[in-house]
C-alpha cells in the first residue's frame, strides 16, 4: 500500500510498500554504521586529547548526529513508518517492574559506585506493555547514570495523582539547559550535556522512549533547573 503525500513537503511523493520496505532496511544499516564510528570517536577520546583533537572529534560527532537525524526526517517526509509493535497492555506491578530495571542496569551503578534511592514502595499497578515500561524504565536509569558524576545517588520515586501513576528518576548530574530541555526528546539532537566518564549516548533514546509512553496512553515528561543542578524525568500512567 502506497503512502499518502505529505501536504507540508509538496515535492516528496508517496512510497511504494516495498520501497517503503527497502528504505527502512537500508536506514537501519546506515545507522548501525553510524553508531560504529560514533563508537571509534569515543574510543579516540578515551586516548587522545589536546593539539585541536578534541574540536575535531566534537565536529565529527556533531556531523554524525545530523546525518542520523537527516536520515530520520527524510523516512518521516516519505511516510515510511518506523515505530515499533503496538503495546499489548495488560495489568503490571510498577514494583517489579522497578525492581527489574534497576536490576538490570546495576552494573552501571557499580562500575561508577553510584547508589540508587527507591522511594515508598507502593503496590500500584499500571495499565501498560510490560516489556515497552522495562524499555523505558531502562532508558531512564541509564540516562540518569550516564549523565551523573562517580559515587552519586540517583533516585526513583513513584506516587499517585488522581488515576495516574507517576514514576520519576532523578539525578544528581550535569543537566540540561532551557534550549536542550526543549529537545531532549527529539531523535538524535544535539545537545549541550555529555555524559560523565564518556559513554555513548544514544541521542534517540529517550524519543523513542517518548513515543512508547504515548503510546500505552501516558506521557514522558523532562525537567531540569539548568547545567550542574540534575534532571528528572517524570514518567505518567493510566492505573489499573
Amino acid at each position: 500500500m502506497a503512502s499518502e503525500r505529505d501536504p507540508s513537503n509538496p515535492g516528496v511523493g508517496p512510497v511504494t510498500a516495498s520501497q517503503a520496505e527497502y528504505l527502512h532496511i537500508f536506514s537501519h544499516d546506515l545507522k548501525n554504521r553510524v553508531a560504529g564510528l560514533l563508537e571509534v570517536i569515543r574510543q579516540l577520546r578515551s586516548v587522545t586529547s589536546g593539539n585541536g583533537t578534541d574540536e575535531l572529534m566534537d565536529f565529527g560527532e556533531r556531523q554524525s548526529f545530523a546525518l542520523l537525524r537527516r536520515t530520520e526526517e527524510a523516512l518521516d517526509d516519505l511516510g515510511v513508518k518506523t515505530t515499533g509493535p503496538r503495546p499489548t497492555i495488560a495489568p503490571v506491578l510498577l514494583n517489579e517492574a522497578l525492581a527489574e530495571a534497576i536490576a538490570d542496569q546495576q552494573y552501571r551503578f557499580d562500575r561508577k559506585r553510584q547508589s540508587v534511592e527507591l522511594g515508598t514502595q507502593s503496590d500500584l499497578t499500571v495499565e501498560v506493555d510490560g516489556r515497552q515500561l522495562k524499555t523505558i524504565l531502562t532508558a531512564l536509569l541509564s540516562n540518569a547514570s550516564k549523565f551523573s558524576p562517580t559515587a552519586s545517588r540517583i533516585t526513583v520515586s513513584v506516587r499517585q495523582e488522581a488515576r495516574t501513576a507517576v514514576i520519576e528518576v532523578s539525578d544528581p548530574g550535569v543537566g540540561l539547559m532551557a534550549a536542550d530541555l526543549e529537545h531532549v526528546f527529539d531523535r538524535y539532537a544535539w545537545l549541550g550535556s555529555a555524559s560523565t566518564a564518556g559513554e555513548a549516548q544514544g541521542r534517540s533514546t529517550l524519543a523513542r522512549c517518548a513515543k512508547m509512553a504515548l503510546a500505552n496512553g501516558g506521557k514522558l515528561a523532562a525537567h531540569s533547573d539548568g547545567p550542574n543542578k540534575g534532571c528528572t524525568f517524570s514518567l505518567h500512567l493510566a492505573l489499573a
